[in-house]
């Protein structure tokens, strides 16, 4: 064989066996396309009745304090990685990581506010540009463990707590997921205790992480791994903790 022929069959045997190697590489990581920060059609099993609503197609507030209000809630969420878009083939969609990841089980020290508290409405806005989605909660305060100095609650004054993610419902009538990996959102009529931090610019706060408390037990609002050794743990004695973490 020639030395021009033997190296085009060495040539074809390479590239062969890297087209191999490529195959078993994705069939052993199949999201690998995919990045960290990006939305994923990968689905979760999300009770979907949680998770409140908005319509894409909103005119939104007449008043215009109101509006200005919202504006500026509305545009912390704007160029979201959600990338929200009304032709997606998709229904469900998530971010695989978000800032949570990092927290410590009790993030007191990150927090401006720490405080048990009811749920007791929830709606869905979209951002200004419609990128993005988010949740928005209004808490009454039951209890405040940490204040804030610069933006201060009280007891039972009612506030607005948001959360990226949310539904949001087309004109054609399809409703699309938007959701962070291993966030939920809280559910109306529940207690929890609430890490919150202020949002610049607005009287709102963004949810960092909570805890819900029922039946004199805990659970962890999140499905992050350090949150889970606090699971099923005795109220009074998680509250003592959270009291004493401020």
């Amino acid at each position: 064989m020639s030395t021009v022929k033997r190296a085009a069959v060495l040539l074809m045997v390479l590239c062969t066996s890297l087209l191999a190697a490529a195959v078993t590489l994705r069939s052993q990581n199949p999201d690998n396309q995919d990045s960290p920060r990006r939305p994923n059609k990968k689905r979760e099993q999300i009770d979907k009745n949680k998770w409140p609503v908005a319509d894409y197609e909103s005119p939104g507030p007449v008043n215009e304090q109101v509006r200005r209000q919202g504006e500026a809630k509305r545009k912390h969420f704007d160029k979201s990685k959600f990338e929200v878009n009304p032709a997606s083939v998709s229904e469900n969609y998530f971010l695989t990581h978000s800032d949570t990841d990092l927290l410590p089980p009790l993030p007191a020290a990150l927090s401006d506010i720490v405080a048990v508290g009811d749920v007791i409405e929830s709606r869905a806005c979209m951002s200004n540009d419609k990128t993005g989605v988010y949740s928005e909660f209004t808490v009454r305060i039951a209890e405040v463990v940490k204040n804030s100095s610069e933006q201060p609650v009280s007891l039972n004054d009612q506030i607005e707590v948001l959360r990226g993610g949310g539904r949001v419902r087309l004109h054609s009538g399809r409703t699309l997921l938007y959701s962070v990996s291993k966030e939920n959102m809280p559910e109306v009529q529940q207690r929890y205790v609430f890490f919150l931090r202020s949002l610049d610019g607005t009287q709102a706060f963004k949810l960092l992480t909570g805890y819900l408390l029922k039946d004199g037990k805990v659970s962890p609002l999140d499905e992050h791994g350090q949150f889970k050794s606090y699971k099923n743990a005795d109220e009074g004695e998680f509250l003592s903790k959270v009291r004493a973490s401020r």
